[in-house]
């Protein structure tokens, strides 16, 4: 027995040391694997998109054997970046389809997208990735909401899909349409528990379905002249 926790502390520094340092720089996110850093690679057209589950053959996603849980996917969401988020919640998608899961791996797309770290091609490719993952839940799953780490308070996603699609430059699915509307959710909502808002509601701009119509949806209301990824700044590390 050790006398005490320092001296069982110490000898796990020891041990790290020999082995050449258990500790990872601060800002990387650790879940078997370092997880920060990892780099996108185009494998099909479908990964990431339901109904598919293409992304558990993928060779290039390291959680295709290994689903985070429920806590860790919002840790990954939050730390782990972009690039990591889309691969967990694409298996996550594929192993426990919902519409949560669909939304996550769209909007991690896009966070990909947008980093500008991707050749033409392959950027081209995610962002239709991104567009139609958002399609497949509005169209799926359009009752699809997330809850804050407090599991109280809830937050809608089909809004935040709709200006997904829109600041993409796909087309919005079905009967969605933007309207100028206030909205009535809290401001920010933390996912992770880590204190910080990881989605942010977006003020005066609120998706809706028109019903009963078989014609095309009309043009949607401008959105905001800024509609960030909300919560997410990892452009270093996508």
């Amino acid at each position: 027995m050790y006398r005490s926790r320092f001296e069982a502390l110490a000898l796990v520094v020891a041990l790290c040391t020999a082995l050449g340092g258990c500790f990872q720089d601060p800002g990387d996110f650790v879940f078997g694997i370092q997880t920060t850093g990892l780099e996108y690679e185009f494998f099909d057209e479908n990964e990431g998109v339901f109904p598919s589950d293409i992304t558990l053959i993928n060779p290039n996603n390291p959680f295709r054997n290994s689903p985070p849980g429920a806590v860790t996917k919002f840790s990954i969401l939050a730390n782990g970046g972009a690039v990591a988020s889309y691969y967990t919640f694409a298996t996550l998608l594929a192993t426990e389809t919902t519409g949560e899961h669909q939304f996550f791996t769209a909007q991690s797309a896009q966070r990909v997208v947008e980093s500008g770290s991707l050749d033409l091609a392959t950027e081209n490719e995610l962002r239709e990735i991104a567009i139609r993952g958002y399609q497949a839940m509005l169209l799926n799953f359009p009752d699809t909401r997330t809850f804050a780490a407090n599991g109280i308070d809830s937050f809608e996603l089909a809004t935040l899909a709709v200006l997904g699609i829109v600041d993409l430059g796909g087309r919005i699915p079905g009967d969605w349409v933007l309207v100028s509307a206030p909205s009535n959710l809290p401001v920010g909502f933390d996912l992770d528990g880590d204190g910080e808002d990881d989605l942010t509601a977006p003020p005066g701009v609120v998706a809706v379905r028109q019903a009963g119509s078989d014609l095309p949806p009309p043009d949607p209301v401008d959105p905001p002249e800024e509609v960030p990824t909300p919560g997410f700044d990892d452009e270093e590390n996508p």
